[in-house]
């Protein structure tokens, strides 16, 4: 299986962006249920309750087989298919999570996730995420970014190509008023695409 990562971001804006606000939690859904509906001819591993499904290893991972059956009884031994067991593609999604209600706390409970990415091996990864600013800072997301690609270079997988896909996002007071959440938006115009390469290189994707 083969994926360009520029078309991959390009179709993902097309198909998740909506003007509608949504919550946390349907944003997620939209998310995942976009990787399994683009790659259902394969096995698309991540969380649905009303299917029983669960995550696996990351929040959806494309694979060519199904881990609680690859084991296969016949007669009176089991067996093993004979194809190798490989992961095409592993995606994590952090739009804030527990405790995320400041630019810091967001970061924190990113790198996290990301750091999933750089642990896995699978041909293909990608980090969806959101962030928001320190107040008067400039330039926050290329800073998150270089964040990301610092990350990135400390680990084994520092030569590999991850695909960054940004989600705009901002802090508001919860209904009570005493605690700031984070809001994050689906809006076309506020999806963002960065590649980081090797070499400190990063790639701005237009979609």
């Amino acid at each position: 299986m083969n994926i360009n990562y520029e078309e991959l971001f390009n179709d993902f804006k097309d198909k998740v962006a909506i003007d509608e606000n949504l919550s946390a939690k349907n944003i997620t859904k939209r998310i995942t249920e976009y990787f399994a509906q683009k790659y259902i001819n394969q096995t698309v591993l991540y969380s649905k309750k009303s299917d029983k499904k669960s995550e696996y290893l990351t929040d959806v991972l494309v694979t060519n087989f199904e881990p609680k059956t690859i084991a296969r009884k016949k007669s009176k031994q089991f067996e093993i298919p004979e194809s190798s067991i490989k992961a095409f593609l592993a995606v994590e999604s952090e739009l804030g999570g527990e405790g995320g209600t400041s630019s810091g706390s967001v970061l924190r409970n990113v790198i996290e996730d990301f750091i999933k990415l750089l642990l896995i091996k699978s041909k293909y990864k990608v980090m969806i995420f959101s962030s928001v600013p320190l107040k008067d800072e400039k330039e926050y997301l290329n800073n998150r970014v270089k964040t990301l690609m610092e990350v990135k270079n400390n680990s084994d997988s520092s030569d590999e190509e991850i695909l960054l896909i940004h989600l705009f996002g901002n802090t508001h007071k919860s209904e009570r008023g005493n605690s700031r959440q984070i809001n994050v938006s689906l809006k076309s115009t506020e999806i963002q695409g960065f590649l980081l390469k090797g070499n400190d290189e990063v790639i701005k994707l237009n979609a």
